[in-house]
């Protein structure tokens, strides 16, 4: 689909971010009328069959669904600029935050209060090289750098470097889940599957979750295959969530990688209008010209027929699972339904955010890297979870 011309790891990697990104964008573009049927697809990462299956049917009323008390209690270094370059954020049991800064290649720690108290990683022998994400897990640090062969390295929360391993894929995300025990998912360009893997403080793979299937296999249907094959994964409580990203399906695994349960409801997908498709293969040919990387050859025939079911899961810091439904025609930019489970699988509420996902959790509170007028913050919001409702089911869903 891509064919990359400059041989820099880290081009590619944000080619391809940038080219994802200009994807989503036009996801949410409402504009345009629908070219194709609405349908309801089956699932591209099924559930073991084994494995408890919840039918619960969300709520999809804007009218009837509950608005999420969300207490926004600061806003970290709004002044720090080039926000499309933070990536990965972790909180420690004092609550400060760590993210990498990738064109500088450093961490940045700020305190509970916002302040900006450190920065390491970018001069010295221990020199960060192209961090690309960063979790933290109990006392420690983990960064993935950008490679070739990628690095995972382990520091202490003062910045000490204690050790690394080189590994042998590309690590796109971390989340850590309990104390040494780091989550990854691990991107592959090509015939190999993208994985979800269970991760030592030693960079071991303890335990391999969830893999989706590959390129070819997805593009081997063009009914049922996603937008891409990335699967979307969340932790907290001891808990990791995986969802295709095709259909309404999520997978709740334990931390050694064995189900617990599933959640899966009939979600009515839309249909991508052509005229958006062409607008958003224009933009990325633009985008690949300006950065010197040849797109031209992208066609529509690449392009799935149905946005995905979701949007994006998350977890918090309880491990509740939040699973944000993709509506083609919400009613607001500001206003987006979720559904939230408890870590046993119930149905707790139907709920509204004004946004779609986290990227760290604790306690009861999430945080976030935003941007405000073109400068990155990282905002922490309190999550006040209201009483629940009776869950809805598939008899009582129309009434």
């Amino acid at each position: 689909m891509m064919r990359i011309t400059n041989g820099r790891l880290y081009l590619l990697v944000a080619t391809w971010g940038l080219f994802l990104g200009m994807i989503a964008g036009a996801c949410s573009d409402r504009s345009g009328a629908p070219s194709r049927s609405a349908a309801v697809l089956e699932a591209n990462l099924p559930a073991p069959p084994d494995v408890p299956l919840r039918q619960a049917a969300p709520v999809t009323d804007d009218l009837r669904r509950v608005w999420l008390p969300l207490v926004r209690e600061l806003a970290i270094a709004p002044e720090v600029q080039e926000p499309e370059l933070w990536l990965g954020l972790g909180v420690d049991d004092a609550g400060r935050t760590y993210t990498v800064n990738m064109a500088a290649g450093q961490v940045l720690v700020f305190d509970a209060e916002g302040e900006a108290v450190a920065r390491w990683g970018d001069t010295g022998e221990d020199k960060l090289e192209v961090p690309s994400a960063l979790a933290v897990a109990g006392d420690e640090v983990f960064v993935a750098e950008l490679l070739t062969p990628p690095v995972l390295s382990v520091w202490s929360l003062s910045g000490e470097r204690l050790r690394a391993r080189q590994m042998d894929r590309y690590m796109s995300t971390l989340v850590g889940l309990e104390p040494h025990l780091v989550i990854a998912r691990f991107m592959e360009f090509g015939p190999l599957p993208t994985t979800v893997s269970a991760l030592s403080s030693e960079g071991e793979e303890i335990a391999r979750i969830a893999e989706l299937p590959t390129v070819e296999a997805l593009a081997a249907d063009r009914e049922t295959r996603a937008l891409w094959p990335d699967p979307t994964f969340a932790a907290g409580g001891g808990r990791v969530y995986v969802s295709g990203t095709d259909a309404y399906e999520v997978i709740a695994f334990d931390a050694a990688g064995s189900a617990l349960w599933a959640v899966r409801v009939p979600w009515l997908r839309q249909p991508i209008p052509e005229e958006l498709i062409q607008r958003s293969l224009e933009r990325s040919r633009r985008a690949g010209r300006a950065m010197g990387t040849n797109v031209a050859n992208i066609q529509s025939e690449g392009w799935p027929d149905y946005f995905p079911a979701l949007s994006n899961i998350a977890a918090d810091g309880h491990g509740r699972l939040y699973v944000f439904p993709y509506v083609r025609q919400a009613k607001s930019r500001r206003s987006f339904p979720v559904d939230i489970y408890s870590p046993e699988g119930e149905l707790l509420l139907n709920a509204t955010l004004p946004f779609q996902g986290w990227d760290a959790a604790r306690g009861d509170h999430i945080y976030r890297l935003e941007e405000f007028a073109g400068n990155s913050q990282i905002v922490r919001y309190r999550i006040d979870l209201l009483p629940t409702r009776p869950a809805v089911t598939a008899a009582n869903a129309g009434r």
